[in-house]
């Protein structure tokens, strides 16, 4: 754009707000080069908090510092005691105190500044810049919010006199309110367990909120005399949230209240505070587990989910009724995958919910999560349709590809079928050539693959791509694939992946091997390669683009060079583990002709659009026997092949 136009001016506020300081790296490496581009006129200018990643990555960038203007302050502040003072009678008829107030509210708003970064040739001399911070706005409106809580005029201006110098002592006098306010043990569980799940969870809906509060994961029956009124939870949580009343959803009421939240324990002075605080181990355990006891309910039992024309998705009236119910079922049904994920703590999870809902022979509750996941992947693509009979998949199969160590150990104790060719207790045909369904090894090594979308309820589970694998996690897809081959699972068992993604779209019959390799997990490759596993797949349509856009991650990984090398030492390679292994050896040589060779090799059609680089050597495939010096050896093969 900037090429076309004399000049291109960025405006971008708030870049601290995207995300955390791993989520916005690339942004922020974008906004580096924009500097740092010779390619027309840009000027750029960026408000943020000061973050250390941004610092450290636009040092190019003039930072200023920017104040909020003061008249727009005392303006709002004004506006909301004279709204306010409407329905409370004590700033209504006192004037005097109104002044008071605005006053000392204007006056205590401490500059939550921001910072301006400009690129040097956009700052002018003698420049003024002015820009509202949220942060000041939400300090003045927590503290009117605790005023209208007093009871007389004396409290009033005893609190004006005491207001906290910033958002962090703001909101410990606010828990501190609350914990004193509400000393009934329900309200306080209530209050703890709604701020988790606003911190973090998905959970935007007021009754689905109400709902997951009440859930208590040791018990297996919905209480519904136990479920709070939505509304009481605003009113409890006070400044920390705010509800939109017309679409009856609820959130945190800033950015700050999160951070706050997630502070650590030794950073909070008050002991009663520190109550409300969240830990993301912990809570993010302690959520999976409300998702898996609430999906597990003896509730669940009356629905049928063996078939769809049976179960309650069956039309939108049926599906809508279903949701008004049980507004959590949807939370809890996509989300617990993400706490167990955030939890860390996948190896050991096995409690008493996830031993209700993972059981060796299939339950009603799994039957309908597997029908709900089948009708939020029809939801979220128009093109899809929903199966007549419930997905091809088995808890063990769930508990495997979401490294569920100790869920798996217990089935399989418990006497799981371990290769099973059709699925217990369902209504199904014995599953034909052309359906094969993933074993628990394929199912543990996908968890490394990122950003697809499978038929599967267990690929789709996955969601959203996983932004960055740990060693732990990696070395915990290791174990889980270790532990399920040395119990019998079949190494090398073919499965058709089935995705809705273009990319893996023509895959089919791909054994475990294979997969490993796409997904560049490098010690499962080896590990496989040593129980002698068998590295193959199939492909049902036109796929020359499809397969390299598949394995291009780790034909060009350094991290799988080894793998790769011990693949071509394989005795009997069959056709598309060859045409990979050509491929790696042309991206590891310099140059190589631009052009295609003239007589086009080709294996059924299978070559058509095969893409060559310029190496010097010779521009065509050499005719039969012909032998030419320094020949690549890609090329070579290809020769051969078709000779």
């Amino acid at each position: 754009m900037s090429t076309h136009f004399s000049q291109v001016t960025v405006l971008i506020d708030g870049l601290d707000e995207c995300g955390s300081a791993l989520d916005r790296t690339n942004l922020v490496d974008v906004l580096a080069s924009l500097n740092n581009s010779t390619a027309g006129s840009i000027r750029i200018a960026i408000a943020s908090r000061k973050e250390r990643d941004i610092e450290e990555r636009l040092t190019q960038f003039t930072s200023l510092p920017v104040a909020a203007n003061n008249f727009d302050l005392e303006l709002y502040v004004a506006t909301e005691v004279t709204y306010r003072a409407s329905r409370l009678p004590i700033l209504n008829t006192n004037t005097n105190l109104r002044e008071e107030v605005i006053k000392a509210l204007v006056g205590g708003a401490e500059g939550m500044y921001v910072a301006l970064l400009l690129k040097p040739e956009t700052v002018k001399v003698n420049q003024k810049l002015t820009l509202l911070t949220p942060r000041r706005f939400q300090w003045v409106k927590c503290q009117l919010d605790y005023l209208c809580k007093l009871p007389n005029e004396f409290e009033i201006r005893r609190a004006l006199k005491e207001l906290p110098p910033d958002l962090p002592a703001t909101y410990i006098r606010l828990l501190e309110r609350i914990d004193n306010e509400f000393d009934a043990f329900p309200a306080r569980i209530y209050i703890q367990r709604a701020l988790k799940w606003l911190a973090l969870g998905k959970i935007k809906s007021l009754e689905a909120l109400a709902q997951a509060v009440s859930v208590d994961p040791e018990n297996s029956t919905l209480e519904s005399e136990k479920v709070p009124d939505p509304l009481s939870i605003c009113d409890w949580c006070s400044s920390l949230v705010q509800v939109d009343y017309q679409t009856k959803t609820i959130e945190l009421s800033h950015k700050t209240v999160k951070e706050f939240l997630l502070t650590q324990e030794d950073s909070v002075p008050s002991l009663i505070a520190r109550k409300y605080l969240v830990n993301q181990v912990q809570d993010n355990l302690y959520l999976a587990n409300v998702c898996i006891a609430y999906l597990g309910l003896d509730t669940f039992q009356r629905f049928d989910g063996r078939s769809y024309y049976q179960g309650p998705f069956y039309n939108k009236d049926a599906a809508n009724n279903f949701d008004k119910e049980f507004p959590f079922y949807r939370n809890a049904s996509q989300d617990f995958r993400s706490h167990i994920l955030a939890s860390n703590e996948i190896e050991c999870l096995d409690s008493l919910p996830f031993q209700r809902f993972f059981t060796v022979e299939i339950s009603a509750q799994f039957l309908l999560w597997d029908q709900h996941c089948n009708r939020i992947a029809v939801e979220q693509n128009s093109t899809a349709a929903y199966r007549g009979d419930p997905i091809h998949l088995t808890p063990f199969q769930v508990s495997c590809s979401l490294l569920l160590h100790a869920t798996v150990d217990r089935m399989i104790k418990e006497g799981v079928e371990l290769n099973p060719s059709i699925l217990p207790e369902l209504s199904v045909t014995e599953l034909s050539d052309d359906e094969l369904p993933a074993t628990g090894i394929h199912l543990a090594i996908s968890y490394k693959e990122e950003g697809n979308e499978y038929d599967y309820a267990t690929w789709w589970l996955r969601g959203e791509a996983i932004p960055g694998m740990t060693t732990k996690q990696d070395q915990s897809i290791l174990q889980m694939v270790q532990y399920l081959v040395r119990a019998g699972l079949d190494i090398n068992a073919e499965s058709d992946l089935g995705s809705s993604s273009d990319s893996l779209a023509a895959i089919i019959k791909m054994t475990p091997l294979a997969l490993a390799v796409i997904c560049g997990l490098a010690d499962v490759c080896k590990f496989l390669l040593k129980e002698g596993a068998r590295f193959g797949f199939g492909l049902e349509k036109n796929w020359g683009e499809h397969l390299y856009d598949v394995f291009n991650r780790s034909l060009k990984s350094k991290g799988m060079s080894e793998v790769w090398d011990s693949l071509e030492e394989l005795p009997d390679k069959d056709t598309n583990l060859r045409l990979l292994l050509d491929r790696r050896n042309h991206l590891e040589v310099s140059s190589l002709p631009t052009s295609p060779p003239a007589e086009q090799v080709d294996f059924d059609g299978q070559l058509d659009g095969v893409e060559w680089e310029d190496s010097g050597t010779s521009k065509r495939l050499l005719g039969e026997g012909a032998i030419e010096e320094n020949e690549p050896r890609a090329k070579r093969r290809y020769r051969e092949a078709e000779q």
